[in-house]
């Protein structure tokens, strides 16, 4: 019976020695913030602290670390299997989460390299200039933006939008929105200055601007009823 008794005390020491060793280890890996810890590595520390103490201070610990980085995983892998698209702001957000987690993974490898796209896309809209209002920019170029932007997994909607609106077709000239423009009050389509002969000096003076296409349709109306009056009196 003593031998036995020596036995289980044996027993218990050695397994609290592993569980202090694992705690140890535990910790190092989970506080460390010079080195980003793998999902891995989580999701193993998870499946061993099954085994020890749930009141644990550290097993709390890895516990929770683990299920909210596989949740962040999860999440993001879903987002990049499914090939939804998220905006700048939401990859900003998820990628401050990871962050915080500390992991490291494909999926985190690749919401980066994603956002990291986004934003040197948006350096080159900037830079040519295009969804400023500068038209002048080969179309070719804008319409290379366009397309890139189409395969992005982390969107960019405001400056995308802009570039859109720089390839419509404005005016007569039908050529993108470049300088100074004047808006037809008829229609609400809008002309280059020069086009229409008007300057930027001379439409201040206007409380209204009439565009060519209208005023001739308003003619036609005028003269369409005239002509219909004057045939109603001819067939009376």
């Amino acid at each position: 019976a003593v031998n036995d008794d020596i036995v289980r005390l044996l027993d218990l020491q050695n397994q609290r020695n592993k569980f202090v060793e694992w705690c140890e280890k535990a910790d190092a890996i989970i506080s460390s913030t010079d080195k980003k810890v793998s999902i891995d590595t989580l999701k193993e520390l998870q499946e061993q602290s099954a085994g020890f103490p749930s009141s644990s201070e550290i097993v709390l610990r890895v516990r929770k670390r683990a299920k909210d980085s596989i949740a962040w995983v999860g999440s993001v892998a879903e987002i990049i299997n499914t090939g939804k698209k998220i905006s700048l702001d939401e990859a900003k957000v998820m990628t401050d989460t990871g962050d915080k987690l500390n992991i490291s993974c494909p999926e985190y490898k690749t919401l980066r390299a994603a956002l990291r796209s986004t934003r040197g896309w948006l350096s080159r809209v900037k830079k040519c200039g295009a969804a400023n209002g500068q038209a002048q920019v080969a179309g070719n170029l804008v319409t290379e933006l366009i397309n890139e932007h189409n395969t992005f997994l982390v969107t960019a909607m405001d400056a995308f939008a802009e570039l859109k609106q720089v390839m419509c077709g404005y005016c007569v000239c039908r050529q993108p929105y470049e300088g100074f423009m004047i808006g037809c009050d008829g229609c609400e389509e809008w002309y280059h200055g020069p086009c229409v002969g008007i300057s930027q000096e001379q439409a201040q003076k206007f409380d209204k601007y009439v565009c060519v296409r209208c005023s001739t349709l308003r003619v036609y109306k005028d003269y369409a009823t005239i002509v219909a009056g004057i045939l109603r009196k001819w067939t009376s």
